[in-house]
Parts: C-alpha cells; sequence; structure tokens
C-alpha cells in the first residue's frame, strides 16, 4: 500500500473521485513548487491555474463526505463546471489586462466636479 492510498484511506476516499481528488493535488503541489523554484507564471495564467485546480478539489472533498444523493450530485456537477470561468480567465488575461490597467470610468464619474443646485 502506497502513501497516496493511505491517505486517501485515512481520509474516507475510495474509487474514482478518490483517485481524482488525489491527481488534483498533486498536480497543484507540482505546480506551487515548480513556480517556487522557476518564478510564477504570468498573473492571470498562475491564478486561473490554481483555481482550476483547487476549486473542483474543493467541491470533490465536500461531496465525497455527503450522505445526501442530491447533494453530492450537486456537488459533483459544480465540480465540473467550476473550472470554466478560470479557464476563460486564462484566455483573454491580454484583453483583461488592458482593461484593468485602464482607470475605472465610474471612478472617473465620481471625481468629475457636479453642479451645485
Amino acid at each position: 500500500m502506497n502513501i497516496v492510498s493511505r491517505v486517501l484511506a485515512n481520509l474516507g476516499l475510495s474509487g474514482f473521485l478518490g483517485k481524482l481528488v488525489a491527481v488534483l493535488g498533486i498536480v497543484t503541489s507540482a505546480i506551487f513548487l515548480y513556480t517556487a523554484y522557476e518564478g510564477s507564471f504570468p498573473t492571470f495564467t498562475q491564478r486561473g491555474l490554481l483555481l482550476v485546480l483547487c476549486v473542483p478539489m474543493i467541491f470533490l472533498l465536500a461531496s465525497l463526505k455527503k450522505k445526501d444523493r442530491f447533494g453530492r450530485w450537486r456537488d459533483l456537477a459544480m465540480a465540473a463546471i467550476s473550472p470554466i470561468p478560470f479557464v476563460y480567465i486564462i484566455f483573454i488575461q491580454d484583453e483583461a489586462s488592458d482593461f484593468l490597467s485602464q482607470p475605472v470610468p465610474f471612478l472617473q464619474i465620481l471625481r468629475s466636479p457636479r453642479k451645485k443646485r
């Protein structure tokens, strides 16, 4: 019995979902170690990649502890669709960084002179 199997057994995780959580955790740890050694990726790529891996893992861990069948399916569905916004952020990072580097129009409206009544 290897160490991953022992940790999964201690957490009460088994089957395909337990192995998926283990793989997500190992890949996330490897990315953290790689970026600690080599330096981080561009900001949106780094954040998006780690959220793509961590958010589904959170939903999977929550669903494995539930006894309610509906709650478990809901968490599995959320785990399946939760990476979509973060993958989108990774792909549009150039446009997003350009947009976020510009002054916010709302703040410009607030700073504009107002007419006194």
